[in-house]
């Protein structure tokens, strides 16, 4: 009877949780493969955590709080509560509640992550389903050794989205843009040949493009052609944004033109878990011309001169021929991730022979504050030296996208400078169905655009209440004490 219950307390000592561990802890990769998995695992496991197991689901509850990473080993796992490190599940899936909330990654080996609209991940969300792992008791500790399915060969020829038929855009230029994307691999990936076709309604044409792209490691070339319409407002709002608002409202965030150009790119990318640094150079030309807007059909506003046939301004028709230079980088990932770039255009040829440097740089990111805080910030900047840039090179402000109080894109030039912050709280105690938990956000945007010299700095103070789908926005300008208030969809900007 005493050996029995002896063996019984062993088979329990094994398959029952792994108690907590130490960050050097005898749970450690023995044997790799999968591509990356194996080290991006390797990377979780240093950190401090505690490797939880619970037979077929492992539950983290909404009123428990962990101070470090979490290792789920050899089941699925619920996260309810809070995760303040990684949460690693291994040969499982990782399942969201709306009430997680997880400081660092969600990672899921064998499984896949599942997520809930309202959960917080300040790293990436990343799934390798194929990456299982054998767990083998070692004089060490614990081992895990990759089993999964070798490397599969690569596509030659991919289409993606729906046969090569990505999502349409829709603007007050070109109607509806429905574009033709297949890609050819040749090489194993080492080289990615991308002719496309976008046919576009309103202007009745098709477009041809053709990107060359190639890599050694961390080392990128790139070369693409292209007859396109052009923006330099693309920032302003996201391109399913904008298209929504112009089909739905008349309002387009954008100014157009039309160009055929070429352009040339060389670089680097480094890369690490929770950052990545892009350092490039190249050449541009491109032969511009004026273009009309209005035609489309919308919703609203589909004659008014403010709306669809709001005219765009005149481009100084010819080539422009310059050197370019870039840098951007991604730090953290996930929901707090802060991106930053910044390009640097010196022209070597322009029809009326101006001789400029412009720089243009952004900034964005999400940068927590504490449970159910966040602030958020974005800026744009254009900085033009020498003679005045020609106004394919300028930039446009105004709108509910930028300065609400501002008419759209009311102000414009080769110099602009952009600043909006918001301190948002989410109140996550408020759990209504069928939406996302509401929140309220103090919020504060400054800008100006000029030819030249940047005017005095339009500022608005505001707040910003969403629960989705909807955003109401409510701002006043306090120089001149004029209010505008917008109600939106939370996609909108």
């Amino acid at each position: 009877m005493l050996r029995r219950a002896l063996l019984l307390a062993a088979a329990l000592t094994w398959a029952v949780p792994l108690a907590a561990q130490a960050p050097d802890s005898a749970l450690y990769v023995r044997k790799g493969g999968g591509g990356g998995a194996s080290s991006t695992l390797e990377n979780a496991l240093e950190k401090p955590h505690v490797v939880l197991h619970r037979q077929w689901n492992t539950v983290v509850y909404r009123d428990q709080s962990y101070p470090t990473s979490v290792v789920v080993l050899n089941s699925d796992a619920t996260i309810e509560g809070t995760v303040r490190g990684d949460v690693v599940v291994i040969n499982g899936s990782l399942n969201l509640a709306p009430t997680a909330r997880i400081s660092g990654r969600a990672l899921a080996f064998g499984g896949n992550v599942y997520d809930a609209d309202s959960a917080v991940v300040g790293g990436k969300r990343e799934a390798f389903p194929a990456a299982r792992f054998d767990t083998v008791r070692t004089t060490r500790g614990l081992a895990l050794d990759y089993h999964g399915p070798p490397r599969p060969p690569y596509d030659l020829f991919v289409l993606p989205g729906l046969y090569g038929v990505t999502l349409p855009l829709y603007d007050r230029v070109d109607g509806l843009s429905l574009g033709w994307y297949p890609s050819l691999t040749l090489r194993d990936s080492a080289l990615v040949v991308s002719p496309s076709v976008t046919y576009r309604s309103n202007l009745g044409i098709f477009d041809g493009a053709l990107t060359l792209s190639t890599h050694v490691g961390g080392a990128f070339l790139k070369l693409t052609g292209a007859r396109a319409t052009l923006s330099n407002d693309t920032w302003i709002q996201t391109d399913f944004g904008n298209s929504f608002m112009v089909l739905c409202c008349g309002k387009d965030f954008r100014n157009y033109w039309r160009a055929r150009s070429g352009e040339g790119r060389v670089g680097y990318r480094w890369t690490d878990t929770t950052t990545e640094v892009t350092l490039w150079a190249g050449a541009r030309t491109e032969t511009a011309w004026s273009v009309a807007a209005g035609g489309p059909w919308g919703i609203t506003g589909t004659s008014s001169t403010y709306s669809m046939y709001r005219p765009n301004p005149a481009v100084e028709e010819g080539k422009i021929e310059s050197g370019l230079a870039g840098v951007s980088a991604v730090f953290g990932d996930g929901d707090h991730a802060i991106h930053a770039s910044a390009q640097a255009e010196v022209p070597f040829h322009t029809p009326s022979g101006a001789r400029f440097t412009q720089l243009v740089a952004d900034a964005d990111g999400v940068v927590p504050l504490g449970y159910d805080q966040d602030l958020l910030f974005r800026a744009h900047l254009i900085y033009t030296s020498g003679d005045s840039a020609p106004p394919q090179r300028y930039g446009y402000l105004g709108g509910s996208g930028t300065l609400l109080t501002l008419g759209l894109l009311e102000q414009g030039g080769d110099q602009l400078l952009y600043l909006d912050g918001e301190y948002r709280y989410t109140f996550s105690g408020i759990d209504i169905p069928y939406t996302s938990f509401p929140s309220i956000a103090l919020a504060y945007t400054a800008g100006s655009a000029g030819v030249g010299k940047l005017p005095t700095l339009v500022q608005n103070i505001g707040a910003r209440v969403e629960l989705k789908p909807l955003r109401f926005d409510a701002f006043v300008d306090p120089a001149t004490g004029k209010w505008k208030t917008a109600l939106l969809l939370w996609f909108v900007r």
